[in-house]
C-alpha cells in the first residue's frame, strides 16, 4: 500500500479508501473485525444457478458391466442420468440400463445376471409363469 497524492493506492477492494484514520483502525483491530463494520455495496447484474444431483446409492457402488460409478456415465451416455436410468434385479446387482441392454442382447449372456448367473428379473417386476401359478393355486 503507498500514497499516491491524497488516495491510497491498494489492490484489495476492502482496504480501498482514502481516509488514512481507517486505515489505522484496520491495522489495529484487525483485518477480520474491521472489515466486519465497513459497509460495501455490491449490485448483482446476473447469477448463474447450478444445480448438483447424486443417485440414491452408495458412493463406492458401481455398475457391474462397465465398472464406472452410477454418478458418471455409462459408455453410451454424455451426461449423468441422460436417459439411461439405473436397473436394479432381484438379485440386487445394479446397472446402467444401457449396458445391461448390450449384456442380455447378447447371446453369450442366456439372459442371466453378469454378476451371480442368476436369470435377471427387475426388482420390483413378476414374471408371467409365476403369475400363472398364482392364479392357478387360487382356483
Amino acid at each position: 500500500m503507498r500514497k499516491l497524492g491524497h488516495v491510497w493506492k491498494t489492490n484489495h477492494p476492502t482496504l480501498a479508501t482514502r481516509d488514512p484514520d481507517e486505515l489505522y483502525t484496520i491495522h489495529q483491530e484487525g483485518f477480520v473485525r474491521a472489515a466486519s463494520r465497513l459497509k460495501m455495496k455490491v449490485k448483482i447484474l446476473s447469477y448463474h444457478a447450478v444445480a448438483a444431483w447424486r443417485w440414491d446409492m452408495p458412493e463406492d457402488d458401481d455398475c457391474g458391466i462397465c465398472r464406472v460409478q452410477f454418478d458418471g456415465t455409462c459408455p453410451k451416455c454424455k451426461f449423468p442420468g441422460d436417459d439411461c436410468p439405473i436397473i436394479m434385479g432381484q438379485c440386487t446387482h445394479s446397472f446402467h440400463m444401457h449396458c445391461l441392454d448390450t449384456w442380455i442382447n447378447q447371446e453369450s449372456s442366456q439372459g442371466r445376471c453378469p454378476m451371480c448367473r442368476q436369470v435377471f428379473r427387475i426388482k420390483g417386476t413378476v414374471d408371467q409363469s409365476e403369475v400363472q401359478t398364482e392364479q392357478t393355486a387360487a382356483s
